[in-house]
This record gives C-alpha cells, structure tokens and sequence, in this order.
C-alpha cells in the first residue's frame, strides 16, 4: 500500500510517496561469526626472568615512584605512563631492590620496553 504525503521544509513543499511494509517479510540476518577475544594481562610479555618489568602500552613516562637501591613491596607503585589521556600506574611484580630504571620521566616508551629491574 503506498500513501502520498506532501511535507514542506523551511518553506519548500515536497510530494513523497510512502509504501507501507508493515507485514512484509523481512530477510533474515545470517548468524554473525563471533570477534575473536583477545583478553590483555600483563603476562602476554613473558620475560626471560622476573627480573624486568616492561611497558605494557605505548605512551609517556609521566611519573618514576622509585629510586635505584629502593627496596618495594609486591604491588608497589613504580612508573606512571600517560597513554591517550590516561594514567596507568605499573605496579611491582614482585618483593625485591629497584637496581636500574632505564627510563626517565616525559620519556616516550614502547609497548614490551624494559621500565626498570627488581632483583
């Protein structure tokens, strides 16, 4: 069934002609393939000991918590790095001595860059 409307626009008349579908079949979406889930954890960069910490993203060394020679607890806050606006602060890994940071603030830093070690 189609309708004739006339609809004006800042001041411009228009005829359109409207098909009522309603009660037509419509096709049938086929089943999507699911996304692939790719889950992120800090432990898709395995180093070779558990030694080092590396970036975990691309971004900007904002801010360094620690000092060489400083002992840090496990979950200790220790490099801050901006990515797209946001601060991720990276944690320590495990109990231990800060002995190098190889990165200094306002650093730009790549994805799987060695931050510092903790022996």
């Amino acid at each position: 069934m189609e309708n004739k409307l006339k609809i004006t626009v800042e001041g411009v008349s228009y005829e359109v002609l409207v098909e009522d579908i309603t009660g037509t079949e419509t096709k049938e979406k086929k089943p999507r393939k699911p996304i692939r889930k790719v889950t992120y954890t800090e432990h898709n960069l395995q180093p070779e000991s558990d030694v080092e910490r590396f970036s975990p993203l691309n971004g900007v060394v904002v801010d360094i918590m620690v000092e060489e020679g400083q002992r840090v607890e496990k979950g200790a806050a220790l490099i801050a790095i901006e990515a797209m606006k946001i601060i991720n602060t990276l944690t320590a890994h495990r109990r231990g001595v800060v002995t190098q940071i190889a990165v200094e603030k306002d650093q730009s830093v790549f994805l799987g860059q060695t931050l510092l070690s903790i022996q």
